[in-house]
């Protein structure tokens, strides 16, 4: 569906090739929407965590394209690495897995938690759509779980650290 999406399936398509002849056993983990201290809100590729933090921490406007009911499932970074390196010690972990909690959370009750989180002041205001952006994005991790593996943070765990610093 895009340029973007057609280089991720090229590098799952060569790392299966890679399995399928014995060369190397390969996994291909797919992030879902990752969150974590440190993150910097002014980068190009900021995204909306990191940038709702530093607005409500400045009790600025918070700004939100759409009408904030677009979904997303926001996975902590501890819980990326727990699972990257899950994949490279467990031998039976082959293939392309999603790796996210499964979950939905809207941006509108992001925003809304980031807020009371940081006890802000901030309103939340909303603007155009962007064009091209997805309304839906939900990990089926069940696959990656089905192998063993757990997160061991959670969503709202991972904002309280994130907030935190940790």
């Amino acid at each position: 569906m895009s340029p973007y999406a057609i280089t991720k399936l090229d590098g799952e398509y060569h790392c299966d090739l890679w399995t399928s002849e014995g060369l190397l056993q390969t996994a291909s983990l797919r992030f879902f929407n990752v969150f974590g201290p440190r993150q910097d809100p002014n980068s190009a590729y900021a995204a909306a965590v990191p940038i709702f933090i530093d607005k409500a921490r400045k009790n600025e406007t918070i700004t939100i394209f759409g009408d904030g009911e677009q979904t997303r499932d926001f996975i902590y970074v501890k819980d990326i690495a727990a699972g990257l390196a899950y994949a490279a010690e467990t031998e039976s972990v082959s293939g392309a897995y999603n790796i996210g909690y499964g979950g939905s959370t809207t941006i509108n009750s992001l925003a809304r938690k980031i807020v009371a989180l940081t006890e802000s002041e901030s309103k939340i205001q909303h603007a155009s759509t962007r064009a091209g952006d997805v309304k839906h994005s939900r990990a089926s991790a069940e696959k990656l779980a089905a192998t063993g593996w757990e997160p061991r943070y959670g969503f709202k765990q991972g904002l309280l650290e994130t907030l935190s610093g940790k």
